[in-house]
């Protein structure tokens, strides 16, 4: 489970920071249930996402070497010819 403060991938919608955790029973549900309070970084906006549906697509957010690591381990054929320091300050802290 994602804490307050985390930065994660939602969908398409891309970045955004948890701003919150909160219970919430929204009209229409027969209960409360929790929610991520999340701020996209490049939108407007607030949005609630169900902290307990496994169906939500939210992923944590690559560190710049897991970024790496992954691009490395896909074969030069199939990602083109990128040498490292081409990538180097490609990626930009949160």
């Amino acid at each position: 489970m994602f804490q307050k403060g985390d930065s994660v991938v939602y969908g398409n919608l891309g970045v955004c920071k948890i701003n919150d955790l909160v219970t919430r029973q929204f009209e229409g549900l027969d209960e409360a249930h929790p929610y991520y309070v999340l701020k996209p970084l490049y939108q407007e906006g607030v949005l609630y996402v169900p902290a307990d549906n496994p169906k939500i697509a939210l992923r944590a957010v690559l560190t710049a070497d897991e970024a790496n690591q992954l691009i490395d381990s896909i074969p030069p054929s199939a990602r083109g010819s990128v040498p490292q320091p081409e990538r180097t300050g490609a990626c930009r802290p949160l």
